[in-house]
C-alpha cells in the first residue's frame, strides 16, 4: 500500500506508481490510497484483506519526511483500522535516494538554460512543521548530499510552515540564477500553486522544476522502501 497525504480528489502520483509498480509482479497486489481524500487508508485496506486475505500487508508512507504525519497521524490511523499483519516502512522522503530524483530535475532545467553549474543554486522548499523537528530532516539531508555533488554553486533549503522561509532563502542566495525543485508528493496546492507564487515574489529570475512525488524514478524508492523495517511498529503507534 503506497499511502498518500492526499487531499481533496485523492493522490494522482500515488495512483501511477501503483499502476507502475503493479506492473513488475513484485507483489501480489499494490494499491494507492490517501490519509484525506479516497480511497481513504481504512477503506483500501478493508478492501484488500477481503479481496485477497493477505497476512502481510507493507505500508509504504507517500511523504517527503519524517515529521508529524508519518510520526503520529499515520501511525495511529492504522493501529485503528490495520489489525495484525501490517507494518508501516519508511516515508518515501527519507531515502536516501530522493537527493539523486532532485539533482537530476533541477540539472535539467538548468541545462535548458544553459546554466553552468557555476552560475546556478537550487532551492530545495519542503513543506516543513514546528509540530516536529522530523518534517526538516529529510530536506536537509538532501541538501546537503546533492551540495557535495557540486552540481550547483549553492543549495539551499525553504520551508512553507517553518524558518527560513521562500523569501528568506533566495535573499541569501548569491548565484545569479537560481532553480527550485519542490518536496512534495504531487501537483497540489503546494507543489503546483504555492511554491511557484513565493518565488516568483521573491527572484523574478527563479525557475521553478516542480514537485519531485510524480517523477516516475520514484517508484524505485517506493520498491525499496517496501523491504525495509520502520522504526515505529504498530504496537508503538496503538500505545500513543
Amino acid at each position: 500500500m503506497i499511502c498518500a497525504h492526499g487531499a481533496r480528489g485523492g493522490s494522482p502520483a500515488a495512483a501511477a506508481h501503483a499502476a507502475a509498480i503493479a506492473e513488475r509482479d513484485l507483489f501480489a497486489e499494490v494499491r494507492a490510497c490517501c490519509i484525506e481524500g479516497r480511497p481513504g487508508l481504512a477503506e483500501t485496506l478493508a478492501d484488500l484483506r477481503a479481496k485477497t486475505n493477505l497476512k502481510d500487508v507493507r505500508l509504504v508512507p507517500f511523504l517527503m519526511g519524517a515529521g508529524h504525519t508519518a510520526r503520529r497521524v499515520l501511525p495511529r490511523i492504522v493501529a485503528e483500522a490495520a489489525g495484525e499483519g501490517l507494518t508501516i516502512r519508511p516515508p518515501v522522503g527519507t531515502h536516501a535516494g530522493l537527493a539523486a530524483i532532485v539533482a537530476d530535475l533541477a540539472v535539467a532545467a538548468r541545462r535548458a538554460r544553459d546554466w553552468t553549474p557555476a552560475q546556478c543554486a537550487l532551492l530545495l522548499v519542503a513543506h516543513g512543521t514546528p509540530r516536529h523537528p522530523g518534517s526538516a530532516e529529510s530536506a536537509r539531508a538532501h541538501s546537503r548530499a546533492i551540495a557535495a555533488g557540486g552540481t550547483f554553486a549553492e543549495v539551499a533549503v525553504a520551508f512553507l510552515d517553518q524558518a527560513p522561509a521562500p523569501a528568506e532563502a533566495v535573499a541569501r542566495v548569491a548565484a545569479p540564477h537560481l532553480v527550485a525543485v519542490g518536496l512534495f508528493a504531487d501537483h497540489g496546492v503546494h507543489g503546483e500553486d504555492d511554491v511557484p507564487r513565493l518565488l516568483r515574489a521573491a527572484r523574478a529570475n527563479a525557475v521553478y522544476a516542480g514537485p519531485v512525488g510524480p517523477a516516475p524514478a520514484i517508484a524505485d524508492l517506493i520498491v525499496e522502501q517496501a523491504g525495509a523495517t520502520y522504526a515505529v511498529s504498530q504496537a508503538q503507534a496503538a500505545s500513543r
